[in-house]
């Protein structure tokens, strides 16, 4: 990212891409999109992805970062982002191979019963690793 204006509008673009597409009428409807958890980001659970990065490029305040950036992602634009199809996609049983790597030969239940940190570093790693957000979800059971 070449700055953290661009990567706030990479963010809006991404958030808005289904409402552009008329899947859905507002950004955070969307089930496979990080937009809700940015929205509520205010109430004390634990999110995926962690939006603490995002929240703070907008405001030090994080119900003004809030606001800030809902009143941002949802003002009209005509925002143009890079489009790059060059990741490699990975098939289910790969997706499943990184996870039981990952995953150190544990089920993939034993998620829910570990704290925020760990759990979240885990979804972070298969995330990076180059699952999809959709493989993870159904991967772990987890929605995003």
């Amino acid at each position: 990212m070449e700055d953290d204006g661009y990567l706030l509008t990479v963010i809006r673009y991404i958030h808005k891409n289904p409402v552009k597409a008329s899947i859905i009428s507002k950004p955070e409807e969307y089930e496979w999109s990080s937009c809700t958890a940015y929205y509520k980001a205010d109430r004390n659970t634990a999110t995926f992805p962690d939006t603490s990065l995002i929240l703070s490029i907008v405001h030090n305040e994080k119900k003004k970062a809030i606001e800030g950036l809902k009143k941002f992602t949802e003002e009209g634009n005509e925002d143009h982002c890079l489009d790059c199809d060059k990741t490699k996609r990975i098939s289910e049983s790969e997706a499943y191979e990184i996870t039981k790597r990952i995953m150190k030969g544990k089920p993939v239940t034993a998620l829910q019963k570990m704290d925020q940190d760990a759990r979240n570093k885990i979804l972070s790693r298969l995330r990076n690793d180059g699952l999809s957000l959709r493989q993870i979800c159904r991967i772990t059971g987890f929605p995003f």
